[in-house]
């Protein structure tokens, strides 16, 4: 279809031929001509002669310009075939019998079929067997039809391989030869259906974040309606107030309490005022369950931080609220029975028979005055307190202790800090393994029994904290991991929509030349007259692009990056249209011809492409949101967990004192406490 330029000998045959066949049919013309030349008789030679070199000079002129139209007409052609073949989609022209007559040769490299195999070929073979019924029926509609016609189809490549194209068609009439012909646009959308699938499989991840938590979690809008939830939340709604919810309703229309009503609006009210706040309250119906909750409220903002909504994030602590509450009844009791206790409990762990090491129990500074700290800092200070006289004998009591002999409890005394003599009741509680070797050993000093027993128990539940901390830090890294997948995915999605700027639907491109030293139109199709507002590239033509720009320092930007690095590639600009006045942002592209002191380029209407990134963005902050509110939810975990020890502990030792007491009066232990 390119029509290759003519050598300069070449056009100056042709003009001369041109000239000889205009000689002929003039001689032609003049031999059958009847005029009389009664005229011309009256005429001198001179001025004949005169007349005839006017007259020739005049056609000499004419001959010379016409040369020129017909160079500018083959530079024209020249020029316009370069860019319908160097298009960024592909252009076939069909016969209404569906044969390929003309082609572009993007679409014969979209094809991977050389162009001259492609003319005259029939255009469904390159379908893919199961849209060639589809595309019988959209080639159909399209003849009938004068209005452009869209559709989507399986092609297929010479090396049989699948893409998705998008195709543009438009009936085009020849009245001079009444034949109907198609002209066909074919986009290559493969960025756009794997950006499709990188968005769906983000939401589809999203919700199964959603859904994989134990918490209730919805939104509301600005109007306290409901913009989604998950299936937790409708359970919960169900059980509070018996409700079925739906999307669109107002999250009052279910709330049957009216204090529930109240508290919700003013929490609501709140987040979209911009606060991000947490809130414990009993919600539901008092016949139905009337249950706690630790609710964490969130703004919902968009791409301009404006709130448009509200993330909630719903807890159920009903079971822990009584928990504490029972906590906070036996920490008093506790208090006021521990207000009268002296006793305290040491343990020696023991390795190979000898004492590796010696705990105190924080009791110790009532019996002895010293502090655990005091004995953790000098590791012989037991011995040394023990009375000079008692000694030995404790001692040989220690060694039989350590050799893993049954000994029974020992009173001995001893010199408290203050100097004061006071007699203590050593009872030591050997540890053994499964093999019958001693691995350690407690001492009761008095009534502190249950001190060591709260010891053991200790290590037993740092154990489960421990083991519940595992599980914690492996679901933070599965989240951290999802994190970085979520990051891949971002990018690959902005790699494929930069792509997917370049192969953008035809209907979208406007190609145009205009001169260097004025911005002056001298080419454009149809596409670029529609979109900078003019009715036809006719009217297009000798226009200034400048009128084309919505913000005059654009084109001052333009046409400096043009005249210093001779092109721009794929710049971001905001245009309007001549007619109406409606701006539009568009993809830029340009280069300088300099034997022709003028500017190519194509623009391109990318309006739907910034709707598209707007709205990921919106989703990707919104998802951002979401785990962000998750690590939250980790964090509550972590302090609940400690909380829940520390609080064991205590209620261990409380019921080993109890115990302790017991035994010193006479009574049986009431509690059982250890493995």
């Amino acid at each position: 279809m390119v029509a290759g330029n003519k050598k300069p000998e070449e056009k100056d045959t042709d003009t001369l031929n041109s000239t000889r066949s205009l000689r002929d049919d003039a001689e032609t013309h003049l031999a059958h001509s009847h005029k009389s030349s009664s005229d011309l008789k009256k005429q001198s030679a001179e001025e004949l002669v005169h007349e005839l070199k006017v007259h020739q000079i005049e056609l000499e002129i004419q001959a010379e310009e016409l040369r020129k139209a017909k160079f500018a007409l083959e530079e024209s052609r020249d020029r316009f075939l370069g860019l319908y073949d160097f298009a960024p989609i592909g252009y076939l022209t069909l016969s209404d019998k569906g044969l390929i007559e003309e082609v572009n040769l993007t679409a014969a490299t979209l094809l991977g079929v050389e162009r001259s195999w492609l003319l005259k070929a029939r255009f469904s073979k390159y379908i893919a067997e199961t849209d060639v019924e589809v595309w019988h029926w959209y080639f159909i509609n399209v003849l009938n039809q004068d209005e452009k016609k869209c559709c989507t189809l399986t092609l297929i490549r010479r090396d049989d391989s699948y893409f998705p194209a998008r195709l543009e068609s438009l009936r085009n009439k020849d009245s001079s030869k009444g034949t109907l012909t198609v002209r066909v646009a074919v986009s290559d959308i493969s960025d756009i259906r794997k950006a499709e699938e990188v968005q769906q499989n983000q939401y589809s991840l999203l919700k199964g974040i959603l859904e994989s938590t134990g918490s209730a979690i919805f939104s509301l809008d600005c109007h306290y309606r409901y913009t989604s939830f998950n299936s937790h939340h409708v359970m919960v709604m169900k059980q509070l107030y018996g409700a079925d919810i739906e999307t669109g309703r107002s999250i009052f229309d279910y709330q049957s309490v009216k204090v529930d009503q109240v508290k919700t609006k003013l929490n609501i009210d709140r987040a979209l005022a911009g606060e991000t706040f947490v809130e414990m309250a009993f919600s539901g119906e008092e016949t139905r369950s009337r249950r706690y909750f630790e609710v964490t409220h969130s703004p919902v903002k968009d791409i301009n931080n404006n709130v448009v909504g509200v993330a909630v994030f719903a807890q159920d602590i009903t079971d822990r609220k009584r928990a504490e509450d029972a906590m906070l009844e036996s920490e008093e009791r506790y208090r006021r029975i521990t207000d009268g206790l002296t006793d305290y409990l040491y343990t020696v762990r023991v390795q190979n028979g000898q004492a590796v090491s010696t705990t105190h129990g924080a009791a110790c500074i009532v019996v002895t005055g010293y502090t655990a700290e005091e004995f953790a800092a000098d590791p012989y200070l037991w011995i040394r307190m023990v009375f000079d006289e008692d000694r030995d004998r404790i001692i040989s009591h220690v060694n039989a202790v350590l050799k893993g002999e049954s000994v029974p409890p020992v009173e001995h005394r001893i010199v408290r800090k203050d100097g004061q003599i006071c007699w203590v009741r050593d009872t030591p509680i050997l540890q053994m393994s499964s093999d019958g070797k001693l691995v350690s050993y407690d001492g009761v000093i008095k009534d502190i029994t249950a001190a060591k027993q709260a010891e053991e128990t200790l290590q037993k539940n740092t154990d489960e904290l421990r083991t519940s901390f595992n599980k914690l830090t492996s679901a933070e890294e599965e989240l951290r991991q999802t994190f970085d997948d979520l990051g891949r995915s971002e990018q690959a999605l902005r790699e494929s929509e930069r792509t997917y700027r370049n192969l953008y639907e035809y209907a979208q491109v406007g190609l145009f030349e205009t001169r260097l030293k004025n911005g002056n139109v001298i080419a454009c199709n149809e596409r670029y007259a529609t979109l900078a507002g003019f009715s036809s590239v006719k009217d297009a033509i000798g226009k200034d692009i400048v009128h084309l720009y919505a913000n005059p320092e654009d084109r001052k930007e333009v046409s400096r990056i043009l005249h210093e690095q001779g092109h721009i590639e794929d710049h971001i600009v905001q245009f309007k249209n001549h007619q109406t006045g409606r701006p539009f942002w568009a993809q830029f592209s340009a280069r300088i011809n300099q034997k022709k002191d003028a500017a190519e380029g194509t623009i391109i209407d990318i309006s739907e492409l910034k709707r598209v990134e707007q709205e990921l963005s919106t989703k990707h902050e919104e998802l951002m949101a979401s785990f962000e509110q998750l690590n939250k939810t980790v964090d509550e975990l972590r302090r609940f967990n400690n909380l829940t020890v520390d609080r064991e502990l205590r209620m261990i030792a409380l019921k080993q004192e109890i115990n302790a007491l017991l035994k010193n009066t006479g009574k049986p232990e009431k509690y059982r406490v250890g493995p």
